[in-house]
C-alpha cells in the first residue's frame, strides 16, 4: 500500500468522526441529583404475623424511593386528598380488616396480592393459625359485651349454671367458672372487621360471635353452651398469648354462690349445725334425744 492511499484512509476517517460527532451533539453535562420523590406507598408499621387482621396501628404511609410494583397501595397526591377531603394519614378502607398471608416486616411494603380481604374465598381459613378451629357463640347485649367487643380483641369464655333442683344445697346453686381464656375474636355476625376510626355504635345488637380455638376448646365450647349461659369478658391489649395448653392449666377453680354471698354461706352454717332430732326406743317406747 503505497502513502498516497494511506494517506487517503487517513482523511476518509477523520470525516466521518467529524460528521459522527456533529450529529452527537454536545456531551452531557453532569447534573445535580434528582429531586427526591415523595410517593407513598402503603407499608406495614410493625412486624405482623401471618393470619393477622390488619388495623390501623399495623400500617403506615412511607415515601417509596424504589420501583412500584404492581399490587402496591399508592398514596393520592397533596390536590387529590384534598378534592377528597381526606387527610394525610387516611389509609384505603378496603385494607382494614384484611388478613396477613405472610408475615410482614416493619417497613415491608403491603401488596394486595399478600393479604385476603373480608368476603374473599377462603378468608376465615387464611385468619385462623395453623391447627386451629372457628366456632361460633351466641350472645345477647349483655354476654357478648355490651356491643364494644370487636374482631381482633380477646377474651375469656365464662360459664354460669343454675341449679334448681329441691335437694341442692342454696350455696351451690348458682356456681360460675372460666371454660377456656385469651381467645382471638374473628368475626362479630358477618363482620370480620372494624372502622379505622372509632367504632361507631350503630345501635345493632349481635348475635353470634366466632372464636379462634383449639380443637379441644371448641369441644369445651360447645358442651358449655349446653350446660349454662355463656359470656364473653374482655381482656387488655397487653394480655399474654400462652398456647392451648398453658391457657387449660391457668383455669380457676369455679366460684360458687356462697363464694359471693355471705347470707349463702351463713345459711349454710345453720343447716350444717341443725342436726335432726335422735329417736330413742325403749322397748315399745319412744322418746326424742335432748340435744
Amino acid at each position: 500500500m503505497n502513502i498516497k492511499t494511506i494517506l487517503g484512509l487517513v482523511l476518509v476517517f477523520s470525516v466521518v468522526t467529524v460528521i459522527a460527532v456533529a450529529f452527537r451533539g454536545p456531551s452531557a453535562v453532569p447534573t445535580a441529583e434528582a429531586a427526591p420523590n415523595d410517593t407513598a406507598v402503603l407499608v406495614a408499621a410493625k412486624p405482623v404475623p401471618a393470619g393477622t387482621l390488619l388495623r390501623a396501628e399495623d400500617m403506615r404511609w412511607q415515601v417509596w424511593k424504589d420501583a412500584i410494583g404492581p399490587g402496591f397501595y399508592v398514596r393520592d397526591t397533596a390536590e387529590q386528598r384534598a378534592a377528597k377531603s381526606e387527610s394525610d394519614t387516611a389509609i384505603p378502607t378496603d385494607v382494614f380488616g384484611s388478613v396477613v398471608r405472610q408475615r410482614f416486616e416493619d417497613g415491608q411494603p403491603i401488596i394486595s396480592a399478600d393479604i385476603v380481604k373480608p368476603g374473599d374465598r377462603g378468608f376465615l381459613a387464611a385468619v385462623l393459625m395453623p391447627g386451629y378451629r372457628a366456632i361460633s357463640v351466641a350472645v345477647t347485649a349483655v354476654s357478648g359485651g355490651g356491643g364494644l367487643i370487636f374482631p381482633g380483641d380477646r377474651v375469656d369464655v365464662l360459664l354460669t349454671q343454675s341449679f334448681t333442683a329441691s335437694d341442692t344445697a342454696p350455696d351451690r346453686r348458682s356456681v360460675s367458672e372460666t371454660v377456656v381464656q385469651n381467645l382471638r375474636v374473628l368475626a362479630i355476625d358477618q363482620r370480620v372487621q372494624q372502622s379505622q376510626t372509632a367504632p361507631t355504635l350503630d345501635g345493632a345488637i349481635a348475635r353470634t360471635v366466632t372464636l379462634e380455638v383449639a380443637p379441644r376448646m371448641a369441644e369445651s365450647i360447645s358442651v358449655a353452651s349446653e350446660l349454662g349461659k355463656l359470656s364473653l369478658i374482655l381482656r387488655s391489649l397487653d394480655s399474654d398469648t400462652d398456647s392451648a395448653a398453658m391457657q387449660t392449666a391457668k383455669l380457676m377453680p369455679p366460684t360458687c354462690a356462697s363464694d359471693v354471698s355471705p347470707a349463702l354461706r351463713n345459711t349454710e352454717t345453720k343447716k350444717v349445725a341443725a342436726l335432726p332430732p335422735v329417736k330413742i326406743m325403749h322397748g315399745s317406747r319412744v322418746e326424742d334425744a335432748k340435744q
